[in-house]
């Protein structure tokens, strides 16, 4: 009966850490979708757009002064805003016309999926490889205390000898000779 008290403590943990990878998910999803959901303003629309200059910037943050695709598109965004397009279409235009390469965060469908969820996932998973490492350590390093393998057994007797005994010293003072000066 001893062991099922700490299998019930690992299972607790190991659900507690899903319930919480899962709400941090739900969270991420839940503001990227209420970014989305309302309308956007004009310094929205242009920090959803990359660059096309090849600066890897956005739309809105490009340094160039005269760039030759931020302001083009600034302007666009600007007049069609006006129109009363809404952000979300503005997006979806640009999406079409230059491809997804143009979205300055990918989109949270298919494969794109992959890269909101998996940053979270791999700290997570070192996170908890790192402290099962830090609460073991003598499980992956052997003690002092342990008895010797059949391996660590002299050849002459059977037996390992003690750790600093007087026929170790010996041997190792007759080694320490026969080495070549």
């Amino acid at each position: 009966m001893t062991g099922v008290a700490p299998q019930l403590r690992r299972t607790a943990r190991g659900l507690a850490t899903f319930m919480l990878a899962a709400t941090m998910a739900s969270g991420l999803l839940a503001t990227a979708t209420s970014v989305s959901a309302r309308d956007m303003s004009q310094k929205e629309v242009e920090e959803h757009l990359t660059c096309q200059c090849g600066c890897g910037l956005t739309v809105r943050n490009c340094n160039h002064l005269q760039c030759s695709s931020a302001l083009p598109i600034r302007d666009d965004i600007k007049q069609s805003l006006a129109a009363g397009e809404s952000g979300k279409d503005i997006l979806l235009r640009y999406a079409d016309t230059y491809g997804e390469k143009i979205l300055s965060a990918p989109g949270f469908t298919g494969f794109n999926l992959l890269a909101w969820v998996m940053p979270a996932f791999a700290m997570l998973l070192g996170g908890l490889m790192v402290t099962r490492f830090l609460r073991k350590p003598g499980r992956h390093s052997r003690n002092d205390r342990d008895p010797p393998d059949d391996d660590d057994a002299s050849a002459d007797g059977g037996q390992a000898p003690t750790r600093g005994s007087e026929e170790d010293k010996r041997r190792i003072a007759r080694e320490l000779e026969d080495l070549p000066r």
